[in-house]
């Protein structure tokens, strides 16, 4: 990869442009906009704590969530609290990106995808951030 003389930061240049590119490929897009909550990038945003709020195998409460409300619809309209709020956090500082977001999810529409490539450069930069996207530096460098 070529960095350019005037880049200071050369780290922080090469994860941008590792950003940009995860961000074009077209199976990281259809891992951020599946709207499935286990496996997906959907999935991070379902947790309080570290209780996720789904059985992984029989796709129904969790038991140590739903133990805590006395009926379904207070376990749903907490988790709906809880998912936005995750999402705020996770896009913090961009507001519109979070709103999309959750109007996207909210609409349950993987056929109108309302991103722009500024969106998945921003999800791929956190998750390199975060860790979860690997950056080989002895291979970049």
């Amino acid at each position: 990869m070529f960095v350019p003389y005037s880049e200071c930061d050369v780290e922080d240049f090469i994860e941008n442009e590792m950003a940009a590119r995860i961000a074009d490929n077209e199976k990281f897009r259809d891992f951020v906009n599946a709207l499935t909550a286990w496996g997906d990038f959907l999935e991070r945003f379902f947790y309080l704590n570290d209780t996720y709020f789904w059985d992984r195998e029989t796709h129904e409460w969790n038991p140590e969530f739903r133990k805590h409300f006395d009926n379904e619809t207070e376990a749903w309209l907490y988790a709906d609290k809880i998912f936005k709020m995750n999402v705020e956090n996770y896009f913090a500082g961009y507001p519109e990106y979070s709103k999309a977001y959750i109007e996207y999810v909210l609409r349950c529409d993987e056929e109108n995808v309302p991103f722009g490539d500024d969106f998945y450069e921003f999800v791929a930069k956190k998750m390199i951030e975060d860790g979860e996207i690997k950056i080989d530096w002895e291979k970049v460098m």
